[in-house]
C-alpha cells in the first residue's frame, strides 16, 4: 500500500467511526456509542491525528460517561444555572444526559456591550476578491495558457532527447578526432 492509499484508507476510517458515533443517537443504541468513540479516538491517536479541543478532551460535544454524542431535546437536557459566589453572580450551563444521567456544567460567558464592538448595519453588499499576484523584484510573473503550453512541451520526452542529441554534437564537434584532422590536410 503506497501513501496516498494509507491516506485515503485512513481519512475512510475516521470519517467512517466519526460518522457512526453521530448516527447512534438516532438509532436509539446508547449502549455503543462509547465503544465507537473510544475506537474513534485511539484511531486519531494511532494515526496522530489532532483533534479540536471540543472534541477530544472536553465534554461538551460526548457524555462524560456514556459517550453518546449530545444533541439538546433528543438525548441531553440543557439548563442554565444561576449561583453566586462571594457575591459575584455567575451563569453555568449544565448538560444532563437522558440515558445515563450524567452531568457536566460549564461556565457562561457574558459579553458587555463594551467588549463587543459597534456593529452598524451597511447596505454595501459583500464581495469577494482574489489577491493578485505581486511583482518580485520588477519581474511581471505571467502565466498564459501559451506559456504553460510551451513549458510542457519543453519538458516532453521528445525534447528532452533533442536537446541531448545537440549536446552531444556539440561535444563531439569540437574534440578533434584522428580522422577530422587526417580530413583537413
Amino acid at each position: 500500500m503506497n501513501r496516498v492509499e494509507a491516506q485515503k484508507f485512513r481519512d475512510k476510517q475516521i470519517s467512517q467511526k466519526y460518522n457512526l458515533i453521530h448516527l447512534l443517537p438516532t438509532l436509539n443504541v446508547p449502549e455503543l456509542s462509547g465503544l465507537y468513540l473510544k475506537s474513534f479516538l485511539t484511531a486519531t491517536k494511532r494515526y496522530q491525528l489532532q483533534l479540536p479541543s471540543l472534541i477530544g478532551e472536553s465534554e461538551a460535544k460526548f457524555c462524560g460517561s456514556c459517550g453518546c454524542v449530545r444533541i439538546p431535546q433528543r438525548n441531553s437536557r440543557l439548563s442554565v444555572i444561576e449561583e453566586v459566589e462571594a457575591n459575584v453572580p455567575s451563569r453555568k450551563l449544565q448538560y444532563t444526559c437522558l440515558h445515563c444521567k450524567h452531568a457536566a456544567t460549564f461556565p457562561l460567558v457574558e459579553l458587555s456591550k463594551e467588549s463587543v464592538p459597534d456593529q452598524e448595519p451597511t447596505s454595501e453588499k459583500f464581495t469577494a476578491t482574489w489577491p493578485r499576484r505581486e511583482k518580485v523584484a520588477g519581474k511581471v510573473e505571467k502565466n498564459s495558457s501559451k506559456i504553460r503550453a510551451k513549458k510542457r512541451k519543453m519538458n516532453s520526452l521528445s525534447s528532452l532527447l533533442s536537446k541531448k542529441n545537440e549536446e552531444r554534437e556539440k561535444r563531439s564537434s569540437s574534440s578533434l578526432s584522428l580522422e577530422s584532422f587526417m580530413q583537413r590536410k
